[in-house]
């Protein structure tokens, strides 16, 4: 019976090494973060700058002005969490967003039957809750 017992320690051992080794190994090897909706405003080339040398618009930035332009809009609270982690997926891209805070702006909340934020208002369908981007730009018809 020790002997059972001793094996089972050795698999439980083996496996939290496994799973502990490949939870940090996997951002190495694939350069992916293992928090989901993360993003970073790192090109590919390795410049930190939201736009790149040769002028062109981030695809964050596109999004954002695709959506404006739609005529997507996005509704939260200064005091909701989500809402800014949603506004953090969009870094300085945010300020092309059409944004109406719930705390201050109340009567358009209402008007829009806001229950809940963030939520957001497409082609007159209204989404509750945090997206991610590309989900974002397939609801609006926005490349990314």
């Amino acid at each position: 019976m020790k002997i059972k017992v001793k094996y089972f320690y050795a698999l439980i051992a083996s496996v939290f090494l496994i799973f502990v080794l490949s939870y940090f190994a996997y951002p190495y090897l694939t350069g992916r973060s293992i928090f989901p909706n993360t993003n970073s405003n790192t090109n590919t080339d390795g410049n930190n700058d939201i736009n790149s040398d040769n002028g062109e618009e981030d695809k964050v930035t596109r999004l954002a002005k695709c959506l404006s332009d739609k005529g997507a809009v996005m509704f939260g609270s200064a005091y909701c969490g989500h809402c800014s982690n949603q506004k953090k997926m969009f870094g300085d891209a945010f300020k092309y967003i059409e944004y109406v805070e719930c705390t201050e702006e109340t009567e358009k909340c209402q008007q829009n039957n806001i229950q809940s934020v963030p939520a957001w208002k497409i082609n007159g369908i209204l989404y509750v809750g945090s997206r991610p981007l590309d989900s974002l730009a397939s609801l609006v018809g926005c490349p990314f």
